[in-house]
C-alpha cells in the first residue's frame, strides 16, 4: 500500500512538472514610470512582490526619466500575471572612489575602508520598501503603463 502512494505521489510530480515546462504561464511586458511628489524619480528600484507568494517576483530600475520595464527571468521580460504588491527603494549614493593618478597612493584603498564604515540610508519613506506596509498594488497584466506616485511625506493612516 505505501509503495502504491509513493509511487502515484511521484506520477503526479511529474506530470505536474511537465505541464510547468509546456507552455505555462510566462511573463507579461510590464511598463511604467515613478514620480515623487509628482516629478519622475530616477536612480530607484521597483519590486513587484506577489501577494499570494507564489508568483516570482520582479524587479526594475527607474531611468532618468522616472521609466522602468520589469524582469521576472530574462531582462525586460515582465512579471507573471498575478497581484502584486509593489515596493519602492532608493538608497543614498556612494562616493566616487579617487583618480587612479592621486598623489596618495593609498587613497582607493582609503577611500573603501571609509565606504566601508558609513551607513548608507534610504532616500524614500521606509513605507514604500516594506511588504507590509506598502499602499501600492498592481494587478498584472496591467491596462496601460503603470504610473506609481509616492510622496516624500506620506500622510499616515
Amino acid at each position: 500500500m505505501c509503495q502504491r502512494v509513493l509511487i502515484c505521489g511521484l506520477s503526479f510530480c511529474l506530470v505536474a512538472l511537465s505541464a510547468l515546462g509546456c507552455g505555462g504561464v510566462t511573463p507579461v511586458a510590464v511598463k511604467g514610470i515613478v514620480k515623487l511628489d509628482g516629478k519622475p524619480l530616477a536612480g530607484a528600484t521597483v519590486t513587484f512582490m506577489a501577494t499570494d507568494g507564489a508568483i516570482r517576483p520582479a524587479t526594475g530600475y527607474t531611468d532618468q526619466e522616472g521609466a522602468f520595464s520589469l524582469t521576472s527571468l530574462k531582462n525586460d521580460d515582465g512579471a507573471f500575471p498575478g497581484e502584486y504588491r509593489v515596493l519602492v527603494t532608493k538608497m543614498q549614493a556612494i562616493e566616487q572612489p579617487p583618480d587612479a593618478d592621486a598623489a596618495d597612493p593609498d587613497a582607493g584603498l582609503k577611500h573603501y575602508q571609509r565606504l566601508k564604515s558609513q551607513k548608507r540610508t534610504s532616500l524614500l519613506p521606509n513605507l514604500y520598501a516594506n511588504y507590509e506596509t506598502t499602499p501600492l498594488r498592481c494587478q498584472v497584466p496591467t491596462a496601460g503603463e503603470v504610473v506609481l506616485e509616492i510622496e516624500s511625506k506620506p500622510a499616515r493612516p
